[in-house]
This record gives C-alpha cells, structure tokens and sequence, in this order.
C-alpha cells in the first residue's frame, strides 16, 4: 500500500513540472528505468509528443549547475555532437523548479528516442567506435567556456578518506555481521589497505598530470549512449560532468567496456589507446596512467560497497566482483601494451 502511495506522489510532482515546461496536456505518463539517485518520467503529450521527464534527487544538484549542464549540451549540439535534445521550459531555462511544502524539487526535460533493444555485443568495431566518439566530445568541450562549479578529480584526497578508521570500521562491520570471520578480515584488510597505499604512492608521483585538467563527460558508458549499427547515435546524461585528466575518463570508459569480458582486457586497452591517441605521441606514462585509474576506479567501486551500498536494496554487485576486477588490472604489463603499441 505504501509503494503505490508514494508512487501516485511522485507522479503527481512528475506532473507539476511537466507544466513548466508546456501547457500541453499529458495522455502518457510512466516511470522509467532509471540512475540510483534521480527519477525519470515517459511522458506523451495529448498531440503525440514523447519526452523524458528527469526529477533530480534532493541536493544532488543546484539549479544553476544543472543550466550549465543544460546550455553545454545545446552547445555540444550545436556543434554535431549526438547529444539527446534537451527542451527549453516556458521562460526558456533548461532547469525547472517547483517547491512541494519544504522541499524543492528539480527536473530537465529532453526529447524521447526510441531505439530497437538489441543485446550489445563488446567487439573490436565498438571499441573504436566509443574511442573515436569519446576524442570527438573530449575535442568539443575543450571548445566550451564553462565555470569552475564542476566535480573536479582530487584523486588522493579521495584515497585518503577510503583509507580512514571510518571506511575501515564499516568493513570490520561487514565481516562480524558474516559471522566473525577474523581470518577472512584479516587476509582482506591486508589487500585493501596494500592496494589503497600502491595508488597513493602512484598518484603522488604523477601530481603533474592533474595540473591541466579539461572537462570530461564523466560517466561515458554502455548505459550512457545509444548504439545502433555500429555507431553512437545518441550521447546523454551529463550530469556527472568533471574537470580532470582526458586519460581519466579514457580508462573509465575501457573500465565499463570490459564489464561484459568478452576478449582479454589487455586487448581491449590496446584498442582503445591506438584509436584514441591516433595521430597523437603514445608514452608509457599514458599507459600506465590508464591502467592505474582503472585500477582506482575498482578499488573506488570496491570501498563504496563497504562504506554506502551495502546497505541499501540496489549495491551494484557484492565487493568481490570488484576485487576481481582490481586484481585482473594488477596482472596487466603496462609496458607490454606499450611496446605492442609502439610496435
């Protein structure tokens, strides 16, 4: 009973902010698949029209961000890149707002595209295919005048923290929950705090690379962009948006292209950096960097698990699978793919 209340709530706000951005009336409205933190709305217009009503969730973020957020991707548009069309409300701003009591809520309103569900097949032809369409973007937000009110990539302070007595208290608690598991305790507390030191001693000694920062996408995955025949026909959700090194988003994106694991990641790697970096100097530096932010974003997925979502009801897989990860990018010879590179 309380689901279907507070479903026929969410909808009701759903349909107070579809009217700041038109007077149309609604003959369609459904919740959609969605991310963890915001909502999202099919909606159909009584002439026909289908769009897709986002809410954001409380203090994610603020009204003026999401207009940046909204003005760069009608610039990204405007310059060719398949972004998914975003609609002006009735005073012609991206982010629409309405107050219910105490609390305010959020939303952005795109155009609705539909495309054939077909299960993604991870190849050689995809792979070039997202290096090439993610060197185009990194290309076209280099262009953009923007503000500094972005996530920004501060690397060691966020290994620091997953380092802290209090991120290492909630894998204590994950363990006595299992049934006082010392020996199983003791063996991963070594791995997580040997692993979370290597990436410090890395990061700190490659501080240089952080010094010219450019705007990155921040969440370039499978989940991210529609794939038809090959190519990337639609790119969205900005809202992760993040000032941080080119290379860091490059081995996020190789990262979630190796979720599937259907040819040896070492190959993958390989393909990505040789389109990517085509026509650029490919340096060792480069290839280990990579490799080492994907070793961070593992690592990162890893602690998340203990420290938020392994209380709650979606937690993206148990901590293993990311542990797994983590030690299948301990076995990559930075400098193998290098010399094959450069071969």
């Amino acid at each position: 009973m309380n689901s279907i209340h507070t479903h026929t709530v969410e909808e009701d706000i759903a349909k107070k902010l579809w009217q700041k951005f038109s007077k149309e009336k609604i003959s369609i409205i459904k919740k959609i698949p969605s991310g963890f933190k915001n909502r999202s709305y099919y909606i159909r217009s009584k002439p026909g029209k289908e769009f897709v009503l986002k809410i954001y969730a409380q203090n994610y973020l603020t009204k003026d961000q999401i207009e940046e957020r909204g003005r760069i991707v009608k610039e990204l548009e405007n310059k060719g890149v398949p972004v998914l069309e975003m609609v002006h409300g009735l005073n012609n701003k991206f982010a629409q707002e309405i107050k219910i009591k105490k609390d305010n809520y959020l939303a952005v309103l795109s155009k609705y595209i539909e495309v054939p569900f077909s299960e993604l097949q991870v190849n050689e032809k995809i792979v070039k295919t997202v290096a090439i369409e993610l060197k185009k973007l990194h290309k076209e937000l280099s262009k953009i005048k923007h503000s500094q009110n972005f996530k920004k990539l501060e690397i060691i302070t966020s290994l620091n923290s997953l380092l802290e007595d209090s991120a290492l208290e909630k894998i204590h608690e994950h363990f006595n929950e299992k049934g006082k598991r010392s020996k199983r305790l003791t063996e991963f507390l070594k791995f997580y705090t040997n692993e979370g030191n290597k990436l410090l001693k890395y990061f700190n000694k490659r501080k240089n690379m952080f010094k010219d920062p450019q705007l990155n996408h921040g969440d370039f995955n499978l989940n991210n962009f529609l794939v038809e025949n090959g190519s990337i026909i639609k790119i969205f959700d900005f809202d992760e948006l993040t000032i941080a090194p080119k290379s860091y988003e490059v081995a996020l994106s190789i990262y979630y292209l190796d979720y599937p694991e259907e040819f040896y990641t070492d190959e993958l790697i390989q393909k990505f950096i040789e389109t990517y970096y085509e026509k650029e100097e490919i340096t060792k530096d480069i290839v280990e960097d990579i490799i080492t932010f994907m070793k961070y974003r593992a690592y990162y997925r890893l602690a998340r698990y203990f420290i938020y979502y392994q209380f709650t009801d979606v937690p993206g897989g148990h901590f293993t699978k990311f542990q797994r990860h983590l030690e299948k990018f301990n076995r990559i010879d930075p400098y193998e793919i290098y010399e094959i590179i450069k071969n």
